[in-house]
Protein backbone atom coordinates (compact mmCIF):
# COMPACT_ATOMS: atom_id res chain seq x y z
CA UNK A 1 0.00 0.00 0.00
CA UNK A 2 1.71 3.19 -1.19
CA UNK A 3 1.69 6.53 0.59
CA UNK A 4 -0.16 9.41 -1.04
CA UNK A 5 0.12 13.19 -0.62
CA UNK A 6 -3.50 13.22 0.53
CA UNK A 7 -2.64 11.13 3.59
CA UNK A 8 -0.90 12.47 6.66
CA UNK A 9 1.72 9.82 7.50
CA UNK A 10 4.05 9.41 4.51
CA UNK A 11 4.66 5.71 5.32
CA UNK A 12 3.62 2.40 3.76
CA UNK A 13 2.78 -0.88 5.55
CA UNK A 14 6.08 -2.81 5.91
CA UNK A 15 7.77 -2.67 9.32
CA UNK A 16 11.40 -2.05 10.36
CA UNK A 17 13.21 -0.26 13.18
CA UNK A 18 15.99 2.35 13.26
CA UNK A 19 17.94 4.33 15.85
CA UNK A 20 20.59 7.02 16.09
CA UNK A 21 23.88 6.71 17.92
CA UNK A 22 23.23 7.24 21.62
CA UNK A 23 19.48 6.65 21.30
CA UNK A 24 17.57 5.16 24.23
CA UNK A 25 14.98 3.49 21.99
CA UNK A 26 14.27 2.48 18.41
CA UNK A 27 11.86 4.17 16.01
CA UNK A 28 9.33 2.01 14.14
CA UNK A 29 9.39 2.34 10.33
CA UNK A 30 6.34 1.28 8.34
CA UNK A 31 8.24 1.21 5.02
CA UNK A 32 11.27 -0.81 6.11
CA UNK A 33 14.67 0.43 7.24
CA UNK A 34 17.85 1.46 5.43
CA UNK A 35 20.74 -0.13 7.31
CA UNK A 36 19.17 0.54 10.71
CA UNK A 37 19.77 4.31 10.63
CA UNK A 38 16.99 5.67 8.40
CA UNK A 39 13.49 4.60 7.43
CA UNK A 40 12.59 4.30 3.76
CA UNK A 41 10.30 7.11 2.62
CA UNK A 42 8.04 7.49 -0.40
CA UNK A 43 9.04 9.45 -3.51
CA UNK A 44 9.47 13.14 -2.72
CA UNK A 45 10.12 12.45 0.96
CA UNK A 46 13.31 11.81 2.97
CA UNK A 47 13.98 10.50 6.47
CA UNK A 48 14.97 13.13 9.03
CA UNK A 49 15.64 12.95 12.75
CA UNK A 50 13.51 15.35 14.81
CA UNK A 51 15.39 14.49 18.01
CA UNK A 52 17.67 11.76 19.37
CA UNK A 53 14.80 9.27 19.67
CA UNK A 54 12.27 10.53 17.13
CA UNK A 55 12.30 10.79 13.34
CA UNK A 56 9.87 11.06 10.45
CA UNK A 57 9.54 11.20 6.69
CA UNK A 58 9.80 14.84 5.65
CA UNK A 59 9.13 16.42 2.24
CA UNK A 60 12.07 17.29 0.01
CA UNK A 61 12.50 21.09 -0.04
CA UNK A 62 11.40 23.26 -2.99
CA UNK A 63 13.67 23.04 -6.07
CA UNK A 64 14.64 19.44 -5.17
CA UNK A 65 13.19 15.98 -5.92
CA UNK A 66 13.55 12.33 -4.91
CA UNK A 67 12.39 9.22 -6.74
CA UNK A 68 11.54 5.97 -4.92
CA UNK A 69 15.04 4.55 -5.59
CA UNK A 70 17.05 7.62 -4.48
CA UNK A 71 18.42 7.88 -0.93
CA UNK A 72 18.41 11.69 -0.75
CA UNK A 73 16.80 14.74 -2.34
CA UNK A 74 18.64 16.08 -5.43
CA UNK A 75 18.71 19.62 -6.77
CA UNK A 76 16.68 20.37 -9.86
CA UNK A 77 18.69 21.29 -12.95
CA UNK A 78 19.19 24.93 -13.96
CA UNK A 79 15.95 26.55 -15.20
CA UNK A 80 13.78 23.89 -13.54
CA UNK A 81 11.94 23.85 -10.23
CA UNK A 82 9.68 21.76 -7.98
CA UNK A 83 7.31 22.11 -5.07
CA UNK A 84 7.99 20.53 -1.64
CA UNK A 85 7.65 16.74 -1.68
CA UNK A 86 8.21 16.35 -5.44
CA UNK A 87 9.44 13.24 -7.25
CA UNK A 88 10.47 15.23 -10.36
CA UNK A 89 11.29 18.76 -11.54
CA UNK A 90 9.53 20.87 -14.15
CA UNK A 91 10.92 23.46 -16.55
CA UNK A 92 10.10 27.06 -15.66
CA UNK A 93 7.41 28.95 -17.61
CA UNK A 94 8.48 29.85 -21.14
CA UNK A 95 10.72 26.77 -21.38
CA UNK A 96 10.38 23.10 -22.35
CA UNK A 97 12.30 19.86 -21.76
CA UNK A 98 14.26 18.72 -24.85
CA UNK A 99 15.17 15.34 -23.22
CA UNK A 100 18.45 16.79 -21.90
CA UNK A 101 17.75 20.21 -20.39
CA UNK A 102 15.22 23.03 -20.21
CA UNK A 103 15.40 25.36 -23.22
CA UNK A 104 13.53 28.53 -24.19
CA UNK A 105 10.42 28.24 -26.35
Amino acid sequence: KQWSTTQSTGWTDEVGYVSREGALSCVRCRDGANGGTACHCSSGWIWGWDSLDNGSCQPCPPRTYKTETMSSCALCLTDSTSTPGSDHCLCRSGMFWNKETCVNC
